[in-house]
């Protein structure tokens, strides 16, 4: 662990440096770096995705758009070929001493003489597996890292082997990154590569023969200085297919999106509406309520005399010899007090009266001394006029 970690320190004293004589170069690779871990676990489904897709279309458009690339699968000692565009060819099989092509070799070779790309599937015989932990920090320079260590982790040197990687996960709690790393020894590989080439097969692509999506690990062992002209083509038929792809899913995705968008705007105009017409609800009980007690008012107002009234009908009633001092209205009663002649005379007024109803003494006679009169506090219940009538 002592000798990664002075690794990873010599890699980022090296990165510093570079950045310095050319920072723009070093963020490209950093780009490229993560680009790459982000797309190529995706290759093999896309593969397989364009692969559905093309076996639907017309035979006609299936050759104007396929891409006639050989599988080549490569051992110890020899070659085996297969067309993926004709599966009705047997696979071939031949040594490498053998250059002149056998019946099925011959038969998915192009017929013009040209240059024939062909994606190599190295055995799994040929390719070291190992299982590697990082430091999370270490993800952006992996490839540095890993050539830096290369002799730490197999028995070869950077130089003596082809390399790639795959990552499987990341441990943000531990920051650790977990990797799977192939590497194949140059050795192993260039008697298959020149055997190629020796029949007019150049090498596009190189794998490892795996039980992944379409028998590929997903990864590119073949390095730059291999890779030939019709390779470059590869690449840009690739990026022609992905870019077709992603056109293909905007024109599938967009009207959802759209109608998304406009569902969305719907549901907020719906929304406000929705307040609208709660607030307006609202509106209209409140108006209920105040129109309902306007109206007990209005039926109390109307069912009970009014106070012009009822001193009307007292001043009517009430005798020469007596007078009221005090009179006071309130619960649907009237209470009086002051002086007459004769109380009982007043109290037989009184009910015969239509607004007035259950007399009562509030309070026991007493006789005024000095004029002789008797000192009353009677109450009356007003009548409602509904009752009176």
């Amino acid at each position: 662990m002592m000798k990664l970690e002075r690794l990873l320190m010599k890699e980022t004293e090296t990165s510093l440096i570079t950045n310095e004589r050319d920072g723009a170069g070093s963020s490209a690779s950093m780009d490229t770096s993560r680009l790459k871990a982000l797309i190529v676990p995706m290759a093999p489904v896309v593969r397989w995705w364009l692969g559905e897709i093309g076996a639907m279309l017309p035979l006609s458009l299936r050759r104007l758009f396929s891409v006639h690339r050989l599988q080549v699968r490569a051992s110890h000692d020899k070659l085996c070929f297969v067309d993926p565009n004709s599966p009705s060819v047997e696979e071939d099989c031949l040594g490498f001493g053998h250059t002149g092509g056998t019946r099925g070799a011959s038969a998915i070779l192009r017929p013009n003489g040209g240059k024939q790309p062909c994606e190599l599937l190295l055995d799994e015989s040929l390719v070291l597996v190992r299982e590697v932990e990082l430091p999370l920090e270490a993800e952006s320079t992996l490839r540095r890292v890993l050539s830096f260590s290369m002799d730490r982790y197999t028995p070869f040197t950077e130089s003596d082997v082809l390399f790639d990687y795959k990552i499987m996960r990341r441990d943000v709690v531990n920051k650790k990154i977990s990797l799977t790393l192939y590497v194949a020894p140059r050795d192993g590989v260039e008697p298959a590569v020149n055997a190629l080439a020796s029949m007019g097969i150049e090498t596009a692509t190189m794998d490892v023969v795996s039980d992944a999506i379409n028998g590929r690990a997903g990864i590119e062992l073949c390095p730059a200085e291999w890779r030939s002209g019709s390779a470059g083509m590869g690449r840009i038929e690739g990026m022609l297919a992905l870019s077709a792809l992603v056109l293909l899913l905007v024109v599938t995705v967009l009207p959802f999106f759209q109608r998304h968008q406009a569902a969305a705007q719907l549901e907020s105009e719906l929304a406000v509406l929705r307040g609208q017409v709660n607030q307006a609800e609202n509106d209209r009980r409140d108006l209920h309520n105040r129109i309902e007690h306007m109206n007990l008012i209005q039926q109390h107002a109307s069912a009970t005399p009014s106070v012009l009234d009822i001193l009307l009908e007292l001043t009517r009633l009430m005798p020469d010899e007596s007078w009221a001092g005090q009179l006071t209205i309130t619960s649907g009663r009237i209470r009086l007090s002051g002086e007459a002649n004769a109380v009982s005379e007043l109290l037989a007024h009184l009910s015969k009266s239509s607004l007035f109803s259950d007399p009562r003494f509030e309070a026991p006679l007493t006789q005024n001394p000095k004029t002789g009169h008797e000192r009353y506090v009677i109450s009356l219940a007003i009548r409602n006029t509904s009752d009176a009538a």
